[in-house]
């Protein structure tokens, strides 16, 4: 490519250079929940794909229902912060639907699936 301008002609550019286009990453993997007292310790593995981009952060969220629902607490992290959060104020007996979404530059992930149920003691 040659840039023209009232001068003339200036010096063809280098080659050209792949560009690798950015995406959303992938849902984390192997998510696991475990109850404590009016909370959960929610741990995960990092996304197949961070889409091609750094995860900024992670964020997991406890639902009210298995599709669709309310979120009824969640908690975030760093993306170099390690793949762990804890969901606090859970209703001690109450049942709650945990996924969690991974986010780049580009944006928010799809959710972990299936949610993963949890009874808050």
């Amino acid at each position: 490519m040659v840039a023209v301008n009232s001068a003339g002609a200036g010096p063809e550019s280098s080659p050209r250079v792949p560009v690798r286009p950015v995406t959303v990453p992938t849902a984390p993997d192997d998510v696991t929940v475990r109850p404590g007292g009016r909370s959960a310790t929610v741990s995960w593995s990092a996304p197949t794909s961070a889409g091609g981009a750094t995860v900024v952060s992670y964020a997991a969220r406890a639902w009210s229902a298995s599709s669709g629902g309310l979120i009824r607490s969640s908690c975030t992290v760093g993306g170099t912060r390690g793949l762990t959060c804890v969901l606090r104020g859970l209703a001690s007996g109450a049942t709650y639907y945990v996924d969690v979404v991974a986010v780049n530059r580009t944006g928010t992930g799809s959710a972990s699936k299936p949610r993963v149920v949890v009874t808050a003691q």
